[in-house]
Parts: structure tokens; sequence; C-alpha cells
């Protein structure tokens, strides 16, 4: 039994993945009624109830949770779940570092996957398999995009905008001559540009999304996520910065009486919905000449960025259910050691994502 908590559009991509294309029985339990309404019409089964009421309701060693929480919230959730014996898959981008929840996970008796998402998570593995082929160097580019690149920023508003809009907040983290150091994301002395293959020329930026990668590939010379963006966002997301649209407690522009963060917020998601987005996904090795690269597009009501998380969230799950697994923190970079590397790619292809191989160029 899978029991996948939050039904926003990662959420519910999941439960749909999980029971109308693999065939798993599985339920989704969200808060809000409408929600469970939502995916109670497209024929799934759904409560109404917190994380923690499904907690009592499913015992730890008859479900897996798949859990696709708000940032602020996920980490306690998580806390919880580990200590009462769960097994989790959690694509929530929580700020907080994740190591704390391996003694919790160890006690309790279940594994917890963090960051099982695009990038963090499938990216990670990538990583992984590279690194055990010997590569010393690694790059990540990401971008999840309007198909249109006319639309307001290039963006489609196709996941929470709250946690999209960490990326340009966070000091970007990275390993340089084999040490970690930060970055801004927006000063342009660390932008570049990039030819995609199946999009075009994009621009892109350092981003924080190495994560767990930081402690668990120590050994590697270079490292680094960059995040994709159409041509032009980059200029207009920093002076949106230096505007003041990006304060968080304080009132944003002058004669603002609201915060700025939450101005734009409000913003994004009325004027870059509707329209379709795309995923890419390239992890490359310089040092061997080789790489992966994922294209992804939406498809029958899914969404780009939702097809895209929830897949290898579900692929994940998928693939550890049922295994003999020690209980504690397993980033998804571990998984090559498990040796269910193989079994995710080819539970992804099933949901259409396919991992390809590419040249680091």
């Amino acid at each position: 039994m899978f029991v996948v908590a939050g039904l926003g559009n990662i959420g519910l991509t999941g439960l749909r993945l999980l029971v109308g294309e693999l065939g798993f029985e599985a339920v989704g339990v969200d808060p809000d009624p409408g929600r469970v309404e939502v995916a109670k019409g497209l024929g799934l089964e759904a409560r109404v109830g917190g994380v923690l009421d499904a907690a009592g309701w499913f015992g730890p060693g008859e479900s897996v949770f798949l859990t696709a929480l708000p940032s602020s919230i996920a980490y306690g959730v998580l806390e919880r779940l580990a200590s009462r014996g769960f097994s989790v898959v959690d694509v929530s981008f929580f700020a907080e570092p994740p190591w704390g929840l391996h003694g919790i996970a160890l006690g309790g008796g279940g594994f917890i996957v963090v960051d099982a998402g695009i990038s963090p998570g499938l990216s990670n593995m990538l990583v992984g398999m590279l690194a055990g082929m010997g590569a010393r160097r690694v790059e990540v580019y990401v971008g999840g995009v309007s198909a249109d690149p006319g639309a307001p920023l290039g963006w489609a508003a196709a996941w929470s905008v709250h946690d999209l809009l960490e990326e340009y907040l966070r000091p970007a983290r990275m390993i340089v001559d084999g040490r970690v150091v930060s970055v801004d994301p927006l000063d342009p002395g660390g932008w570049g540009r990039r030819l995609v293959e199946g999009l075009g020329w994009m621009e892109y930026f350092p981003s924080d999304g190495l994560r767990t990668l930081l402690e668990t590939m120590g050994g590697m010379e270079y490292l680094a996520e960059y995040t994709l963006r159409w041509p032009g966002h980059l200029i207009a997301m920093k002076a949106l910065r230096d505007l003041g649209f990006f304060s968080g407690d304080e009132p944003g522009p002058p004669g603002c009486s609201v915060p700025g963060r939450r101005v734009l917020e409000e913003v994004i998601v009325e004027r870059c919905r509707g329209f379709e987005d795309v995923v890419v996904l390239e992890v490359v090795a310089p040092d061997l000449g080789r790489g992966y690269r994922a294209l992804i597009r939406g498809r029958d009501g899914f969404t780009g960025m939702g097809l895209a998380t929830a897949s290898f969230q579900v692929a994940v799950a998928v693939s550890l259910y049922g295994r003999s697994v020690g209980p504690g923190l397993l980033p998804p970079e571990r998984l090559v050691e498990l040796g269910v590397d193989g079994v995710v790619i080819r539970v992804l292809e099933r949901l259409g994502v396919r991992v390809e191989e590419a040249s680091a160029g």
C-alpha cells in the first residue's frame, strides 16, 4: 500500500501514476476537501486528513508514504513519521539539513528517501552513476520552463512558486577544487549560456540543488548544479530583486503595504498559469566525455514538471517497495549502491520519462 500525502500538482500526479499507469494500490490524503474531491473525480481513492492522521490509519509495516508537502512544514512531518517507523519517499524542498533524520529513522526502523524529485532527485542518482564510473568533475543542468519562450519570465506556474523563488534566494553551494563554496545565484559572474538539444540556446545560473551530494560526493574536484532559463530571464529576476520584490518580511517596493515577495508570487501565479511547460535535465561528466539527459513534456493532463518530479518519486518508491532496505536516511545517490538505479530507470521509462546517454558537450 502506498500513501500519497499532499494532493497538489506533484502529489496528484504521483497518485495517478501509481494507480492508473502502474496498477498499484494507493490512497491520497490531503486536508483540503477540494483537492480530495478532484482526486475522487479521477476515480482515485482519497481521504480528507493530514499526514499524521494518515499515520494513524495505516501501519508502518504495511505502507510506504510518498510526501509532497510545503517546504515550511515538511521536515517536522518527516521527523514524526520516521519516529513512528514509517518508510517515506519525500519530494519536499525543505531548507533544513536532512542528516538529523538518519538517527530518528534508525530508531524507528524505516527508511527516509529525501529530495526525490527531478533535481535534486534523479540528478543525484545520475551523479552517483557517473561517480561510480570514476568521474571527478560533474555538472548538472536543469530547467522547468514554459514551452513558449515568450511567456512572462519564460515560466509556466507548474509547481510551488514559493519554493521556485527559493532558487534565487538561497546561496548556491558547489564543490570547486575539492571544497564547498557558496555563490550568489543572481551574480552575473556565475551566469552562462548553453545549447540544449531540442530547445535551443538557454541561459543558466548556479542554484542550490546539490544538497546531500555536497557530503556524499566529497571526493569530487568539481560539482555544480545550474538552473536553465530562457534568454533574458536572469536580467529580469535580478531587477525584481533589486527593486525589493524578493523581500520576505518587510514591505517591498515603496507604497506597497505587503511583502514584495508575496506580491511577486501572486503575480506569477496569475500571469504564468495556463502555459504548457517543459523540463530538461542534463548531467554531464566532462572528464569522462559522457553523461545523461532527459526531456519531459506534459501529457494526458500531466504538466511537464508534475510528471518529471512525481515520476522519479514514484519510481523510487516502487523500486524499494518490498525490498530489504536498511533503516535510516537514504539520499537518492545511494540508490546506486543498493543496485536499484537500473530498476528506477526502467520504471521511469514505463511512465514515459526516458533517460538517455549523452555526450558531455
